[in-house]
């Protein structure tokens, strides 16, 4: 499959197009990757962008197309000049409609991913028969696998999100290790099927379809995702509107966040477990404080000064302990990638948060 085959399979007939390349910012260090963002008026245009640049650089692409070729936001700091105010692209207020549904399905050696790329699809077979939706367009990635159902109209992005919530909860309900922060994000890009990963510069791998892309009409597949529901005995939840901290935060689920840092009153307005831990005022677990407080909250604007704020209420509290804790934090390792640590991702979070508190996350609109 070319990358213009399946960019025309995949994407709306309306909106701007927007392509992701990664880079490292020069002279930062840590190394920090963000994406470097090229719109279009056409489809065309895109893949001739992709064409001329394949053999040298890793494409993504946005599922959904854009209201805007950009959005100015007063809120976000400039990282060049660190005054407030800057332009963004894909963020969710921002996103127009989407022709497919997708699963990010990873292999590694965790227990949310599977030990190889055969194993997984024995597992989406599995999700699909007991589902009854029908096969779809597999790409392997270089690494994991994208799962695309393609429909035959586009959804505005809103109504595509409570059709992809549907698709969420039923891979949750039969255990499909679907990465669960993507499949009802409308800001994820993928990599684009035809390119190449360069994770490993010696070794590029091919970024491939492993089957035909074949379409399905919009309302047959939201009745065969609202009838699996029904059969598996799963209560279908609408999923919360996007609030004002869209426009602070940006996508906050991708994989590395490509921003600069945020504010706490973005964050706080984003994640109800944050929230929960500010207001507990150090009335929490050592590992909520040690993931949470301190693996999120430092790196925010400020972030050294908001984890001691948020650990004042503990009653052994010390400012010398709270700091010893947060450069143990900043010198470890994920062991995974030799990289720094990131902030805690939404699942570790849930995990330290305890049952008591999983419906925090499971209505999250994020």
């Amino acid at each position: 499959m070319t990358p213009g085959e399946f960019l025309r399979a995949v994407w709306p007939t309306e909106g701007i197009y927007c392509l992701a390349t990664p880079f490292i910012i020069p002279g930062s260090n840590p190394p920090q990757r963000v994406y470097a963002h090229k719109t279009f008026e056409n489809v065309t245009d895109a893949v001739s962008f992709v064409l001329g640049e394949r053999s040298s650089k890793d494409f993504f692409f946005a599922i959904h197309t854009l209201k805007e070729h950009s959005r100015w936001n007063p809120e976000k700091p400039n990282r060049r000049t660190g005054e407030m105010g800057s332009t963004e692209v894909r963020v969710h207020p921002n996103m127009r409609a989407a022709r497919a549904f997708f699963f990010d399905l990873d292999v590694g050696n965790r227990a949310d991913k599977y030990p190889s790329q055969a194993e997984a699809i024995v597992d989406l077979r599995r999700f699909c028969e007991a589902t009854g939706l029908p096969r779809p367009l597999v790409v392997t990635s270089g690494g994991g696998l994208h799962v695309y159902w393609l429909v035959t109209e586009s959804l505005p992005s809103d109504a595509w999100r409570v059709e992809a919530a549907k698709l969420k909860q039923l891979a949750r309900h039969y255990g499909l290790k679907a990465d669960p922060s993507r499949t009802t994000d409308t800001a994820s890009v993928l990599r684009v099927a035809g390119t190449f990963n360069f994770k490993d510069r010696s070794n590029p791998r091919e970024v491939k379809a492993l089957t035909p892309a074949s379409e399905i009409g919009v309302g047959e597949f939201t009745q065969l995702l609202d009838k699996a529901l029904v059969e598996a005995g799963v209560e279908a939840k609408t999923p919360p509107r996007f609030s004002a901290a869209d426009d602070l935060l940006g996508s906050n689920t991708v994989r590395e966040y490509d921003g600069p840092p945020v504010s706490l009153k973005a964050l706080l307005l984003s994640c109800g477990q944050m929230r929960r831990l500010a207001l507990a005022k150090g009335n929490y677990s050592e590992p909520e404080w040690y993931h949470g407080v301190i693996g999120v909250g430092r790196f925010l604007e400020d972030g050294h000064r908001r984890v001691q704020q948020m650990s004042q209420g503990h009653p052994q509290y010390s400012p010398d302990a709270v700091r010893e804790k947060i450069r143990q934090h900043e010198s470890r390792r994920d062991p995974a990638t030799g990289k720094p640590l990131g902030p805690t991702s939404c699942a570790k979070l849930l995990d330290v948060s305890g049952a008591a508190n999983e419906d925090i996350c499971r209505d999250c609109a994020f």
